[in-house]
């Protein structure tokens, strides 16, 4: 019996009336579960293998030539690393330099990786402990040593993390930065804090052997991330001192040292970045105070829109204070010109629209340039013990 012709096709009878005559189209599938990004479940939680691993021992070794002057050579250990076990990685990579005069002739970075296999194929403890030193004409003997820990005590539960970088010398270890954080299971949230303290004294030899200015900084924060939500928060206060500028450029040689304080407070949440406190301090190496930068309310911007939201529209954004600021720091911007003497004060209000769509910037008090002495590249003088007022 000759099979019947399926609807729509050249013979088939008309739809009868009133009756919809299903569609050729197919719906699209739904996406499944796995499809879909799966939720943030911590670091280590995320590094679980897909199989049950055993590796007694293994060993890589290799050369890397990365430019005519440049090579690199590595050579990695494993031991035991399987599952329901403790296993050890080992590593040492050299880096060489042969280029003349290159302040770093060689880097050498060694050290070790305690890994832990829990029987369900989680990596519930990773503990790293290596070794960097940089070898070089004026460079001392001094090394960085970096220790860190990663551990999930219970299987789906909260994960601790711990970072330190330090300066060794001889067997004494000088923490310079330090991190503690935890995975927070309930909240889906990485929390911790961070602490800085580096004296100038610590990396002065290293920086001069690298040509750099000295450097000092101290300060401590805080800061959260929720990768789920893609946002990201920072909290903190930080002080830094940095002398010998003209290494940089000789130019800056007349800012002599600097001190830069800042307290801030902010994130980033999808399209959208927060800042609720900001100051930012510069002074002199006796403590004047040349500049100042501090936001007056929070402030939210749109990443997609570009457009900013005041808790207040009517007052300012932000103010932006400059007093008797050396114009010797515009020197390299001037030269072969050298500018004698002068400095400059000047106060602006940042401001914004009530839809936020622009920004303007008024100054409050007059643009005020005292005792402008600059001249020429033959040492005559162009501006001369100027002073000038603007309003």
């Amino acid at each position: 019996k000759p099979a019947a012709a399926a609807p729509g096709s050249p013979g088939a009878a008309p739809a009868a009336p009133g009756k919809a005559t299903p569609s050729a189209t197919t719906a699209s599938a739904p996406k499944s579960p796995a499809a879909q990004s799966a939720p943030f479940n911590g670091l280590l939680q995320e590094a679980r293998l897909p199989f049950d691993l055993r590796v007694a021992s293994l060993l890589a070794k290799g050369r890397a030539l990365l430019s005519t002057t440049q090579t690199a050579t590595f050579e990695l250990k494993g031991d035991n690393l399987q599952t329901g076990q403790r296993g050890k990685l080992e590593w040492t990579v050299d880096f060489a330099d042969a280029t003349p005069d290159a302040p770093i002739r060689a880097l050498r970075t060694t050290g070790t990786a305690g890994v832990q296999l829990a029987n369900d194929r989680r990596i519930d403890v990773v503990e790293i402990d290596a070794i960097a030193a940089a070898m070089g004409p004026k460079l001392p003997a001094d090394r960085i040593k970096l220790t860190a820990k990663a551990d999930q005590p219970t299987p789906g539960g909260n994960e601790g993390y711990t970072a330190q970088l330090g300066l060794m010398r001889g067997t004494t270890v000088e923490p310079l930065l330090k991190l503690n954080a935890q995975y927070i299971t309930a909240a889906r949230e990485i929390t911790g804090a961070w602490e800085i303290a580096v004296r100038s004294e610590q990396l002065a030899a290293l920086l001069a052997g690298l040509g750099l200015p000295e450097v000092a900084a101290n300060g401590a924060g805080r800061f959260a991330l929720k990768p789920d939500t893609k946002s990201v928060s920072a909290s903190g206060d930080l002080q830094a001192q940095v002398s010998q500028l003209q290494k940089l450029s000789p130019a800056l040689e007349a800012i002599g040292a600097v001190q830069v304080k800042t307290t801030f407070d902010g994130g980033l949440a999808g399209d959208v970045a927060r800042l609720d406190k900001l100051n930012l301090e510069v002074t002199g190496a006796v403590g004047r105070k040349f500049a100042e930068v501090t936001i007056a309310q929070k402030v939210t911007y749109g990443l997609v829109d570009k457009k900013v939201v005041l808790a207040n529209p009517k007052a300012p954004v932000a103010r932006i204070s400059l007093q008797q600021l050396p114009l010797a720091w515009a020197q390299p911007a001037l030269q072969p010109m050298p500018i004698e003497s002068g400095d400059l004060s000047l106060v602006l209000d940042v401001e914004a629209d009530a839809d936020g769509s622009r920004i303007r910037v008024r100054a409050t008090e007059p643009l005020l340039a005292r005792s402008v002495t600059i001249r020429d590249a033959q040492k005559k003088a162009l501006v001369e013990k100027l002073t000038l007022s603007l309003r």
